[in-house]
C-alpha cells in the first residue's frame, strides 16, 4: 500500500535531490531505557518492537517517486531489522554505537531506520537511530507507549489504527494546506519587512559545534508558551545584534496532532516562524514572540513552505519538549535517556524542557561562544523585566 506525503516529507526528499549531505540534519538518534516489575525475556522485547513496526505503515516504508510525486511505499521487515548485543562494559557509551554513525538517505529506497537491542549487565537498553522523514518527537511517544503496552499485553493499536490515522492526517493536510485564513495571518506578519537575512556571515573557519547545557530560573508559574518567548526573544535579539540585521526568522515546530491521529508514527510537523525586529526592546519583543507563537498553533496542517518559500530558512531552530520523558504500561515502564542528532538542523539550535533546561548546539562557523553567554546574560536582565 503506497501512501502520499506530508508536506515535511515531500521536502525532506527534495532537499536530498540537492543536497546530499541535509539528511545529517535528519537523522534522529534516541536512547531508551526499559524496566519492569517482571524478568524481561530481550527475545520477546525484540518481537513486541518488531510488531510495533510492522503495525506502523510509515515507520517501515521507504521513500519513492510516483506520477511526478513523493509517495510512502511499505517495506518489508525481518525480527533482524532489531539487532542484539549484549555487552559486560559498564563504562560503554552508547552514543558512540555504530547505528549513530551514519545518515540514511531518502532516494536510495532503504529502510530509514536502525534499532538496537541492548542487554548491559542485566539492564534493556533500546537504541533507535531514524529519519525525521518517518518520525518526529511526537511520534517518540506513541512509539514507546505502544512498546511497553505490547511488552505488557496491552497492546491495543492495530494495524487497521494506524492506517486510519495516517489516512486522517493526509485528509486534513488536504484540506487545510490552502488556509487562506493562514495566509493573510502570515501575510500581515511579514507586512514591510523588505529583506529577512537567512544565514549569519561566516566568520570563523573553525569546524565543530559548541555545545550548551544550563538551567535557568523562568519561574514556575509561567506557561511553557511564556518560557519559550523569553529564550527566543534573548537569543533572537542577541542574533541581530552580533549580525547587525534589522529581522530574523527563527523557526518553531507545530506538531499538527489531534486526539484522532496522536497515535500515528510519522512525521507530521511543520515550522512555522516567529519574526523578531531588531527595533523593539526585550519585552517588546517577548510580547510579540508569545502572540505569535499561539497563531502558529492555530494554523495547524497549513502547507507553510509552499506559499511562503522566500521566508524559509531559520538561522535559528527551537523546539520545547517534556524532559523526564517515559511512558508506563501495567507493569514496564520505557525511558528516555538522552535524544540527539548528528547535525542540528541550523546554526542555532535551542531546547527548552519542562525543568527549564536550555540546552542545544552552535554552529562555530558562524558563532563563538560569546553569543551564547551574550544570549544567556540578556535572558536573565529581560527576565527581571516580563516578571
Amino acid at each position: 500500500m503506497d501512501f502520499q506525503t506530508t508536506p515535511i516529507q515531500r521536502d525532506f526528499y527534495i532537499e536530498e535531490l540537492f543536497n546530499s549531505d541535509s539528511n545529517s540534519k535528519y537523522s534522529l538518534n534516541f536512547i531508551f531505557k526499559l524496566e519492569s516489575s517482571n524478568a524481561l525475556s530481550i527475545d520477546q522485547v525484540r518481537q513486541s518492537i518488531v510488531d510495533v513496526i510492522q503495525n506502523q505503515p510509515i515507520m517501515s516504508g521507504i521513500a519513492d517517486i510516483k506520477d511526478s510525486n513523493v509517495i510512502i511505499r511499505k517495506g518489508k521487515l525481518k525480527n533482524s531489522v532489531v539487532e542484539i548485543e549484549t555487552v559486560q562494559n559498564s563504562n560503554i557509551i552508547f552514543e558512540d554505537d555504530s547505528i549513530f554513525q551514519h545518515t540514511f538517505s531518502l532516494i536510495d529506497h532503504q529502510p530509514l531506520f536502525r534499532c538496537k537491542l541492548i542487554d548491559k549487565e542485566g539492564s534493556l537498553y533500546i537504541l533507535l537511530a531514524v529519519h525525521h522523514f518517518v518520525f518526529d518527537f511526537f511520534s517518540c511517544k506513541a512509539w514507546a507507549q505502544q512498546i511497553v503496552n505490547r511488552i505488557d499485553g496491552t497492546q491495543s493499536s492495530m494495524k487497521e489504527n494506524a492506517i486510519m490515522e495516517e489516512n486522517y492526517t493526509l485528509e486534513q493536510f488536504r484540506e487545510r494546506a490552502s488556509n487562506v485564513k493562514a495566509q493573510k495571518i502570515l501575510s500581515n506578519r511579514f507586512h514591510g519587512i523588505k529583506k529577512i537575512s537567512q544565514n549569519p556571515f561566516q566568520r570563523f573557519e573553525e569546524q565543530g559545534y559548541f555545545n550548551f547545557n544550563q538551567n535557568i530560573s523562568l519561574g514556575n508559574n509561567l506557561t511553557k508558551t511564556q518560557q519559550s518567548s523569553l529564550i527566543l526573544s534573548a537569543f533572537g535579539l542577541e542574533y541581530l545584534n552580533e549580525t547587525n540585521n534589522d529581522h530574523m526568522l527563527i523557526g518553531v515546530p507545530v506538531p499538527n496532532r489531534t486526539r484522532h491521529n496522536k497515535d500515528i508514527i510519522t512525521s507530521a510537523v511543520i515550522t512555522f516562524p516567529v519574526l523578531i525586529s531588531r527595533k523593539n526592546n526585550f519585552v517588546e519583543s517577548y510580547v510579540s514572540i508569545k502572540r505569535q507563537l499561539l497563531e502558529n498553533l492555530r494554523l495547524q496542517f497549513f502547507d507553510y513552505t509552499r506559499y511562503f518559500p522566500s521566508y524559509c530558512s531559520f538561522p535559528i531552530m527551537f523546539t520545547y519538549y517534556t524532559s523526564n520523558y517515559s511512558m508506563h504500561s501495567i507493569k514496564t515502564t520505557i525511558k528516555l535517556e538522552k535524544y540527539f542528532t548528528i547535525d542540528p538542523p541550523s546554526p542555532v539550535h535551542i531546547m527548552l524542557d519542562s525543568q527549564q533546561n536550555v540546552f542545544g548546539k552552535i554552529d562555530k562557523r558562524f558563532f563563538e561562544e560569546d553569543y551564547y553567554v551574550q544570549s544567556m546574560k540578556r535572558l536573565k536582565e529581560g527576565i527581571r523585566y516580563v516578571l
